[in-house]
């Protein structure tokens, strides 16, 4: 395709994925964190999606004051119908949004749980007993879609890191690390799983109840007080076991499967003390590169770059790991600067968009590209 000629094989890959999410979507919007790095990848190539999609019939309309992006079309073709429970959930967070901005300044979020959507429906007299939960999980579940709607709640939090461990998982396929392959594992902790199973109850802010409310409570009532008994204690910890406890992450446990090529798999935490250096630096790499795209990806410290430099990498690993882990590297959505002794430049080279050479003559420093890497 002319249209994409110039660009590298991995932003065509995110070019075709893009468009494909925003016909399926509609919209990405520069504070979701599922969506940011798709946000600037679009503004990065706008003439490029505009030309592409013009050809669709589809108008590509960015709105940098507000940091979101859409796709309209002028003939009115794909629209989706809603139905009724949906339409009037939809009016009902609109009108709470409204109320609910005038008490606040331009940059404070809005928040509307699920309690202050029944109450209002309730009110409106259309019947007499709440949405189900299945009607208004459903709709929710819709709304988030097209990013209408970001949910808050640890169990959706979970969810999503549950969905970034699939996407790295993804990035992970049918790459060998000399003769393995690698897998990230999540699953309920250990320690905390009574607390894990109460937040992922249907039950649970889905009816826009509390946790003291009748069957919930009735439900889980060991768990929530012995929570209440850890968050009661008046001591130099109590900040620290508030901050565990308010953190979704206690509630998950993590690993790496390492799959050989017999078929047999291990796992990272069992072995690591018994592998070699450049055994354990190949996980150790993929492990810090998913923090790295988490980081980013919830935009902790602010708007990100995607930018993550390593110093003196890759040194006792072998061409065939370096290899794996750069292809690794360059599947996420991240900018990397690899910093490496001349020997490894015919490993790391060939996966770089520019190789520079820098050498010291006392105190005098020269950089020259590298252009014989490929």
């Amino acid at each position: 395709m002319e249209l994409l000629e110039g660009l590298l094989q991995k932003d065509k890959d995110e070019f075709k994925r893009i468009c494909n999410r925003l016909l399926s979507s509609c919209f990405l919007c520069k504070r979701n964190q599922n969506s940011r790095s798709d946000y600037y990848f679009v503004l990065k190539y706008r003439d490029k999606f505009r030309d592409y999609l013009d050809v669709l019939g589809f108008r590509l309309e960015i709105n940098e004051d507000y940091g979101v992006i859409q796709l309209t079309n002028p003939q009115n073709y794909n629209r989706l119908n809603l139905k009724l429970y949906e339409s009037i959930i939809l009016l009902i967070l609109r009108i709470l949004y409204d109320e609910k901005k005038r008490e606040l300044s331009v940059s404070d979020e809005v928040i509307i749980n699920l309690g202050d959507i029944q109450d209002r429906y309730l009110s409106l007299k259309i019947r007499e007993k709440m949405i189900d939960k299945t009607t208004m999980r459903n709709a929710m579940s819709l709304f988030r879609r097209f990013q209408l709607v970001e949910t808050l709640d640890k169990e959706e939090n979970m969810k999503q890191a549950q969905g970034e461990f699939k996407n790295l998982n993804r990035a992970l396929k049918d790459i060998i690390f000399s003769n393995e392959q690698y897998e990230f594992q999540f699953m309920p902790s250990r320690k905390y799983r009574s607390y894990y199973e109460m937040i992922m109850d249907d039950f649970n802010v889905i009816q826009g109840q509390s946790i003291f409310s009748g069957i919930f409570h009735e439900n889980h009532k060991e768990v929530i007080e012995e929570l209440f008994e850890r968050l009661a204690l008046n001591n130099e910890s109590s900040t620290k076991t508030l901050d565990e406890f308010t953190d979704y992450r206690t509630y998950m446990d993590y690993d790496i499967k390492i799959i050989h090529t017999d078929g047999n798999f291990s796992y990272y935490s069992k072995v690591c003390e018994e592998k070699s250096g450049g055994e354990t630096q190949t996980p150790f790499y993929v492990t810090v590169a998913a923090s790295f795209v988490q980081l980013y990806t919830n935009n902790i410290g602010g708007e990100a770059a995607g930018l993550v430099m390593f110093d003196e990498a890759f040194n006792n690993m072998d061409d065939e790991r370096i290899g794996g882990v750069l292809e690794f590297l360059n599947r996420l959505p991240l900018q990397m600067i690899i910093a490496a002794p001349p020997d490894k430049i015919q490993y790391i080279g060939p996966s770089m968009e520019e190789t520079l050479l820098v050498m010291t003559d006392e105190k005098v420093s020269f950089v020259e590209e590298y252009y014989h890497a490929l």
